[in-house]
């Protein structure tokens, strides 16, 4: 019985989501919460570069979603609101500037925080494909492999440049730009795909 335990003790340690997800059985929603919770992060932690940025994200729930958005999901709605504010500083600001540099001033911290949590998102879809593999779809997972290859890509680029000597106005703004822009393709395809399915079932 005490060798039992300790084996049980051994394998919660190691794999605790698995002793989660047998308390209460998992559902895709499950899934999805998951997937928007990390895309979340991401635009948050983007957010935090600027004073301005942070009150956009602070007040994303604010502004009325576009009809496309508004079919009663709500964990698509939520996503919705968090990748709006991410297409809004890719829209309203020009990031490419070399008149007057977007990343002139921003929060160096929250430029660290930013810089680990796009580097570890590759890491994070990848369990969420493996522990999650039963509630997603096929053309789902490739999704999300795909993501994992671009950021992992975003992430080389961003080393290189920063190796290079690249200004840091240029290193941060291209840096946040391209993460952002993958995010924000992931968010959209997810959103879309609860769009379909919520259709289906009325």
């Amino acid at each position: 019985m005490r060798r039992l335990l300790l084996i049980l003790s051994i394998l919660m340690a190691m794999s605790p989501h698995l002793f989660r997800r047998g308390q209460q059985k998992a559902h895709r929603d499950d899934a999805f919460l998951e997937l928007f919770e990390l895309l979340a992060r991401v635009y948050e932690q983007a957010g935090r570069l600027k004073p301005d940025w942070i009150r956009m994200w602070n007040e994303r729930t604010q502004s009325e979603l576009p009809p496309k958005y508004s079919f009663g999901d709500r964990i698509a709605v939520n996503a919705a609101h968090d990748m709006r504010f991410a297409t809004a500083l890719l829209h309203r600001h020009r990031w490419k500037s070399r008149v007057q540099p977007l990343m002139d001033r921003y929060d160096v911290a929250s430029w660290s925080a930013f810089q680990g949590g796009s580097a570890h998102i590759s890491v994070a879809l990848l369990d969420v494909i493996q522990s999650r593999s039963d509630l997603l779809a096929g053309d789902e997972r490739d999704w999300l492999e795909n993501a994992i290859e671009q950021f992992d890509d975003a992430t080389r680029r961003r080393r290189a440049a920063e190796r290079a000597g690249e200004p840091a106005s240029k290193l941060v703004a291209e840096g946040t730009y391209q993460v952002l822009y993958i995010a924000i393709q992931l968010s959209e395809r997810l959103i879309e795909r609860r769009h379909f399915e919520f259709e289906q079932r009325r």
